[in-house]
C-alpha cells in the first residue's frame, strides 16, 4: 500500500517521540567526575586538595567511592603524638606532649621550662628568660663572659699576666693571650687595658688628667696611682676650688643659690664641669627673661618695653619721655612724689629734686614768678633754677628744703616774716633762702603766716607770725623773721613735728606729743581749755599708749599709736574726731575703727583721712566731695574712699574741702572742691567725688 505524504509526516513524529522517552537524567550523580554540592571529590576530581592542604606532611590523597576524601594514602601530622623529625621539633597530642627527650638545658638555657607550640615547634618563651651562652647577654650566675661581653674583667682580674682577654665559645675566659704583653715591660699596651708601664706615663700628668696638680705615678698593675692628683684636687671631688676657675662642685655652690644669683627660686646646681647648672633657677625666673612677673616686684621688662612709653603712661609724675626699664625691672628714668603737702587752697608735691605746686596763687605761693592760679603742676624754682624738695604748704606761703644740703627756702606771703630770710615784704614769687639757724634744717612744717622745722640736733625752730603762740618760742617774743629756737622744756629731744593753720605738735623720742599755740577748739589736747600754750607743752596720752605719728590739721590733731589705732582732738563740728559724736574733745579720743591698723593719718578743715595698712584711705568729718566716697553723706566714722582700680595708698594729706594722696607708684590723686584747679587736673570746672590723678608736669 503506498503512504500518503500526511501518513508518512505522521509515522516519522511518532517515531521521534519514542527515542524521547527512552533517555535517562544522570548529571548529579556520584562518579560522573564532577564535584557536585555534597562532594568532597569525584573520582580524580579532587578539587586541588592534597595531604599537604589537608594538615599531612606526606603522602597520596584519594577519592572514595562516596565522593568523600581518602586520607588512608597520606601520612604524618602535627598533633598525631608522634615526633616527625622532618617537620616536627616535638608533638602534642590534646595535651600529651612528646618533647623527645629535650629540655631548655639541653638546648643551650640556663633554665626555664620547655614547651611545644600547636604548631609542633618548640616553645622557648620560657628558656629565653633564663638566657644562654652566645646571646651576647652576660648571666653572671652560669656564665663568666659571653661573646664580648667580658663584665669588665681584664687579664690582671683572671691571671698573673696582662694581656687580652677574650670569651670562649662555652662562655668562659679565654687567656690564652694573657701573656703577650706582661705588666713591666715598660711598654704601654693600651690594648691589654694599661694605663702606664714603669715610669712610662704615656704623656699623661696629673693635670692633663683633670687635677690641679700632684705627681703621676704608676702602680705594679699598670695602671695610674692618683694619690698625689687627688690631694691636689680636681672637678668633682666635692671641694669648691675657686682659685681654679670652679664656680661650685658637687652639692658645694660657695653660699651661692638660685636666688643670690638673681632668680626668683629654684635649686641650683653644678655640672660635671663644676660650672653652675641654672636650668632648674630659670624655670623659676628671672629679671630680663622677657617674662613680666609683677609677682616677683617686676614693674617692666627690658625687651617688653613699647617704644614711646611714657613716664605718665606708667604712672609716674616727672620725667616725660625717658622712661626706661632697668636691670632691675623697675621703671627708670622717671620720679615719683616723695612728699605730699595740701594747705588752704593750695597742694604742692615733692620728688626727689623738685616740686610742683597747683591751685591758689593769690600770694604768688606757686613759686613760678606770677599770681594766676593753676590747675596743672607749676615747678617752684630756685634762685640758680635748681630744684626743691621736701615741701610744705601754709596758709598763704610754703616753705621747702634742698634735697642735698638740707637748705630751705620759702615763696608767698612775707607779711610776718613768714619765708625766715630776715626781712618783711608783701609776697615773694620765687622761692628764697631762709636763714638757717646754728645748724641745717632737717625737716619743715607750715602754718598760719608762720613755719616750723626741725634741726639736724631735733629741737624745733620757728619763724614768722606768733599769733596766739604759734613760735613756741616763750611769752612776750613777738614775730621772728628768722628761725628761732622753740622753748625745750626739760631738754626734750622732738622726733617729728606737725603744723597747721595756728597750731603745732611735736613727737619726742618716747612718742610722748607735745603741742603749742591755738587752742580755742582743744586742738592742743592738753586737758584744758586755755586759749593757746606759748610753749610745747604736754599731751595727755592715752594710758599705756605712746604715738608714732602726729598731724595737726585746722582745728585739730590726729595721731596713731603703737599699736596702729588713731587718735583725734580738738574741734568735732563736722564728725572729724571719727568717735561717732559732734562734740569737741580737749584730750585724745579713739577714732571708731575696730581692727584697723593706720599707717597715715592727716585731719583737714572738718574732715579727716587715714591710710590703713592694706593701702586703703578712710575719711570720716562732714559731707561733701572731700570724703573721696562718690555721694556718700558725712560720716561720723571711718569710711572708704572710692579707690582706684590696681592702686594702694601710701599717704595723704587734707585741706579745706579737699584732700590729696600718694599712691603705691609714687603718683598724686586729689579728691574734692576744685574751684581754683586744687586738684591739679587742669580745669576748675567741676570736683572730684572720688581720687583723680593730678596731671604729671608735662
Amino acid at each position: 500500500m503506498k503512504l500518503s505524504g500526511r501518513h508518512l509526516l505522521i509515522a516519522i513524529s511518532l517515531i521521534l517521540l519514542c527515542a524521547c522517552e527512552t533517555q535517562t537524567d544522570s548529571s548529579d550523580a556520584c562518579g560522573d567526575g564532577v564535584i557536585d554540592t555534597g562532594e568532597a571529590c569525584d573520582s580524580s576530581e579532587l578539587g586541588g586538595a592534597t595531604c599537604q592542604s589537608e594538615g599531612f606532611y606526606d603522602g597520596q590523597l584519594a577519592c572514595t567511592d562516596s565522593c568523600s576524601l581518602d586520607f588512608s594514602g597520606c601520612s604524618g601530622s602535627c598533633g598525631d603524638g608522634v615526633i616527625d623529625p622532618d617537620y616536627e621539633a616535638c608533638d602534642n597530642d590534646q595535651g600529651n606532649v612528646n618533647l623527645g627527650g629535650k629540655t631548655c638545658e639541653s638546648l643551650g638555657y640556663h633554665g626555664g621550662e620547655l614547651a611545644c607550640d600547636d604548631d609542633c615547634q618548640f616553645d622557648l618563651s620560657a628558656c629565653q628568660v633564663t638566657g644562654r651562652c652566645g646571646d651576647g647577654l652576660l648571666q653572671t650566675a652560669s656564665e663568666s663572659c659571653d661573646g664580648t661581653d667580658l663584665g669588665g674583667a681584664t687579664c690582671l682580674d683572671v691571671s698573673t699576666q696582662d694581656g687580652i682577654l677574650s670569651c670562649n665559645t662555652d662562655c668562659t675566659f679565654n687567656t690564652s693571650a694573657c701573656n703577650l704583653n706582661p705588666c713591666g715591660n715598660g711598654t704601654v699596651d693600651t690594648t691589654a687595658s694599661e694605663e702606664c708601664d714603669g715610669t712610662n706615663l704615656n704623656g699623661e700628668t696629673c693635670d692633663s688628667l683633670g687635677y690641679y696638680g700632684g705627681n703621676l705615678a704608676c702602680d705594679t698593675s699598670c695602671k695610674f696611682n692618683l694619690s698625689q692628683c687627688a690631694a691636689a684636687g680636681s672637678c668633682g671631688d666635692g671641694i669648691l676650688h675657686a682659685a681654679f676657675g670652679e664656680s661650685c662642685d658637687g652639692i658645694e655652690t660657695g653660699g651661692e643659690t638660685c636666688e643670690s644669683m638673681g632668680y626668683y627660686g629654684g635649686n641650683l646646681a653644678c655640672d660635671t664641669s663644676c660650672e653652675f647648672d641654672l636650668t632648674d633657677c630659670r624655670d623659676a625666673g628671672s629679671c630680663g627673661d622677657g617674662i613680666l612677673q609683677a609677682e616677683h616686684g617686676e614693674e617692666c621688662e627690658p625687651s617688653l618695653m613699647t617704644p614711646g612709653t611714657r613716664c605718665m603712661d606708667v604712672g609716674f609724675f616727672e620725667g616725660g619721655s625717658g622712661l626706661f626699664c632697668n636691670s632691675s625691672c623697675k621703671y627708670d628714668g622717671c620720679a615719683s612724689v616723695t612728699k605730699l603737702s595740701v594747705g588752704l587752697y593750695t597742694a604742692c608735691a615733692s620728688t626727689a629734686a623738685n616740686t610742683y605746686c597747683w591751685g591758689d596763687n593769690e600770694y604768688g605761693q606757686l613759686g613760678f614768678g606770677a599770681t594766676a592760679y593753676s590747675a596743672t603742676p607749676l615747678q617752684a624754682l630756685d634762685s640758680t633754677g635748681g630744684g626743691i624738695a621736701g615741701v610744705a604748704v601754709g596758709y598763704r606761703h610754703v616753705s621747702a628744703v634742698t634735697p642735698t644740703d638740707n637748705w630751705f627756702y620759702g615763696w608767698g606771703d612775707n607779711t610776718y616774716g613768714t619765708l625766715g630770710d630776715g626781712t618783711v615784704s608783701a609776697t615773694e614769687l620765687v622761692p628764697v633762702d631762709t636763714i638757717s639757724p646754728v645748724n641745717y634744717l632737717r625737716a619743715v612744717e607750715a602754718g598760719y603766716n608762720a613755719s616750723c622745722a626741725l634741726t639736724a640736733s631735733l629741737e624745733a625752730a620757728c619763724w614768722g607770725s606768733d599769733s596766739s603762740g604759734l613760735l613756741g618760742n616763750g611769752a612776750g617774743q613777738g614775730d621772728k623773721t628768722e628761725p628761732f629756737n622753740v622753748v625745750n622744756p626739760g631738754g626734750i629731744i622732738f622726733d617729728s613735728l606737725s603744723m597747721k593753720n595756728l597750731h603745732a605738735c611735736a613727737l619726742d623720742l618716747s612718742g610722748n606729743a607735745w603741742c603749742w599755740g591755738n587752742n580755742l577748739q582743744g586742738q592742743l589736747g592738753i586737758g584744758t581749755a586755755a586759749l593757746f600754750a606759748e610753749e610745747p607743752t604736754a599731751v595727755t596720752m592715752p594710758p599705756g599708749r605712746h604715738f608714732v605719728r602726729i598731724a595737726t590739721g585746722q582745728y585739730s590733731t590726729c595721731a596713731i599709736d603703737d599699736l596702729g589705732g588713731a587718735w583725734c582732738w580738738g574741734s568735732n563740728d563736722g564728725g572729724q574726731l571719727g568717735n561717732n559724736s559732734l562734740v569737741n574733745s580737749n584730750t585724745p579720743v579713739a577714732v571708731v575703727a575696730a581692727a584697723t591698723v593706720f599707717v597715715d593719718i592727716s585731719p583737714g578743715h572738718s574732715h579727716a583721712c587715714g591710710v590703713t595698712d592694706e593701702g586703703v584711705i578712710l575719711c570720716w568729718g562732714n559731707s561733701g566731695s572731700h570724703l573721696g566716697c562718690g555721694f556718700c553723706v558725712g560720716s561720723l566714722t571711718p569710711i572708704s574712699v572710692t579707690m582706684p582700680a590696681d592702686r594702694t595708698f601710701v599717704s595723704v594729706s587734707c585741706g579745706t574741702y579737699f584732700s590729696c594722696a600718694i599712691d603705691d607708684h609714687g603718683a598724686p590723686w586729689c579728691w574734692g572742691r576744685n574751684n581754683l584747679g586744687q586738684l591739679g587736673r587742669g580745669v576748675t570746672s567741676f570736683s572730684e567725688l572720688t581720687p583723680a590723678p593730678v596731671l604729671p608736669n608735662y
